[in-house]
């Protein structure tokens, strides 16, 4: 599993996770084999603080990860 937080994409530039992730090293990977890199929101990874709104929807980004 490989979780993916785009910077980029938080502060409002241009995303740039995916192409940096388009690598032979990355598609050696377990996760990328077998599907499973997930991109997470950066505005709650990344952006917000510990709030509850944010906790809960981080929750549910890493469960839904694992279904």
């Amino acid at each position: 599993m490989m979780f993916v937080v785009d910077r980029n994409a938080a502060v409002g530039n241009e995303a740039s996770a995916a192409e940096s992730l388009e690598n032979k090293l990355v598609e050696k990977t377990n996760a990328a084999q077998n599907d499973k890199i997930t991109y997470l929101d950066p505005d709650f990874w990344y952006l917000s603080g510990g709030g509850l709104q944010s906790v809960a929807q981080m929750v549910t980004d890493v469960q839904s990860a694992f279904e």
